[in-house]
């Protein structure tokens, strides 16, 4: 018999193994897609947990536990399941998902070396991205190394997003700034870097967001977003937001989407110290035929038209959702796009079209060292 304290412990220890597990029992970001034959083991565990309806659950919904997976999804109410995320600073990693009684829209984050790792599960919990997440950046051709691991610069979760910034420093004039966001209700994830250096040269940076095993990038043949599509059939929408729609928009432009024989490459270069890459990428198969378009939005500021060295910002939609996304990469100062104002550093709002406002969903107040 353990001490209730123990009891108690034994049950947010296990709450914790759910939240890292894929849906057949695997570990997430652990080799291998084999089931192990650990239910047992699990199972009696909870039994010397402080057992309670919700911890049941919700080592069913993981997979990780004993009963009918979708005889607890019908029994279960949302609100009696614990939170899906979970966050340490200090093991320097991330676990975000929608809902406990989805497979799909989660997302592993380890950040705790010099290169990140990630994995990103979508439709009916299979893996669609898979492996280290990986930034270059050059000046004038040359590679400027990475100095030191990545470190949070923000972090916040509510019931809509999960939002993580990271930064890392890349030789002595450079810094990258890796945001990544879970929308839950949309199961929608967004991945970007943004590039700020501080000496004038030829700057690129190239952001290898890689592919799991057996899924493959489709481009379209026209415009210029593409779709995951996995072993099993199903189509995943990306949309890279740095990049005009239309292909013929993209002339001798230095920005591309491109698939290598593991990773999904986007690059910039050019002769601006400051880029961002954005991909927003469906985690649902349930959308792709969902009309959706996306547009870089003009941003003012003090009746003058800024640079996309300075600031930029998109419009976003699939189907009937429509979001605005704004990104300060020079000094923050009270900027406009789309009838959204903001001082902020970064911005995410949910458009209104009938109203004609914005409803704010992230708002990351202004960093001075940028």
């Amino acid at each position: 018999d353990w001490y209730a304290p123990q009891r108690k412990a034994i049950a947010g220890l296990l709450k914790h193994a759910a939240r890292w597990s894929r849906p057949d029992g695997t570990q997430l970001l652990g080799l291998g897609n084999k089931p192990t034959r650990t239910k047992s083991v699990w199972s009696a565990l909870v039994g010397q947990a402080k057992k309670t309806q919700s911890l049941t659950a919700t080592m069913t919904l993981a997979g990780i536990g004993q009963g009918s997976r979708s005889e607890t999804r019908r029994k279960i109410r949302p609100e009696k399941l614990p939170a899906t995320t979970h966050y340490s600073d200090t093991a320097a990693c991330v676990s975000m998902q929608s809902d406990w009684r989805e497979k799909g829209a989660k997302l592993a984050l380890d950040f705790s070396d010099v290169n990140i790792c990630l994995e990103a599960l979508g439709p009916k919990g299979q893996s669609l991205l898979a492996g280290e997440w990986i930034s270059r950046v050059e000046l004038n051709g040359q590679a400027e190394l990475q100095l030191g691991e990545w470190e949070e610069v923000c972090w916040f979760t509510d019931d809509d997003v999960d939002y993580l910034e990271l930064e890392a420093q890349f030789g002595q004039h450079a810094r990258v700034q890796r945001q990544t966001i879970l929308f839950r209700e949309e199961r929608l994830l967004l991945l970007a870097d943004s590039l700020l250096a501080d000496a004038d040269g030829s700057w690129a940076i190239q952001s290898g967001i890689p592919l799991a095993a057996g899924c493959e990038y489709q481009p379209a043949k026209k415009t210029t977003e593409g779709f995951i599509e996995t072993a099993s059939g199903a189509r995943c929408l990306c949309l890279p937001l740095f990049l005009p729609e239309w292909r013929r928009s993209l002339h001798d432009r230095p920005l591309s989407l491109t698939a290598g024989e593991e990773p999904l490459i986007a690059r910039a270069e050019g002769p601006a110290r400051r880029q961002f890459l954005a991909t927003c990428i469906q985690l649902t198969n349930a959308n792709h035929r969902q009309q959706f378009t996306w547009r870089q939005l003009t941003v003012g500021e003090e009746l003058r038209i800024v640079g996309p060295d300075e600031a930029v910002a998109f419009r976003v939609q699939i189907g009937q959702d429509q979001w605005v996304i704004y990104r300060s990469l020079a000094p923050a100062t009270r900027r406009t796009a789309l009838g959204m104002h903001t001082a902020a550093d970064f911005y995410i709002g949910r458009f209104d079209a009938d109203e004609g406002d914005v409803d704010t969903i992230v708002e990351v107040e202004a960093c001075s060292q940028i």
